[in-house]
């Protein structure tokens, strides 16, 4: 998948922001054991577990990158794809 955009303002990264984000908001240091994976446009980056087995995909502030301190968007990545991203909170 290269990337996708929705009305609403969420961006899921394609492949080249992907790896640039991560770098940008060394993820790997301050959310170790996520990678982002895409943000709202407005302060809010979206997490997942690097492993991705669960499916999980939380809500975090990017000056506060620490998943103790993130929302759960949703249990199920895929299905919220399909839906459109909504943001609201499970």
């Amino acid at each position: 998948m290269n990337g996708l955009s929705f009305t609403n303002g969420v961006l899921i990264y394609g492949t080249v922001e992907l790896l640039e984000r991560n770098e940008t908001w060394e993820v790997a240091e301050y959310a170790k054991g996520y990678i982002a994976i895409g943000d709202d446009g407005g302060g809010m980056v979206f997490l997942m577990n690097r492993q991705g087995e669960d499916g999980h995909v939380f809500a975090v502030d990017c000056g506060d990158m620490n998943p103790q301190h993130a929302t759960l968007i949703t249990s199920d990545l895929n299905k919220w794809l399909q839906d459109g991203c909504q943001l609201e909170t499970i």
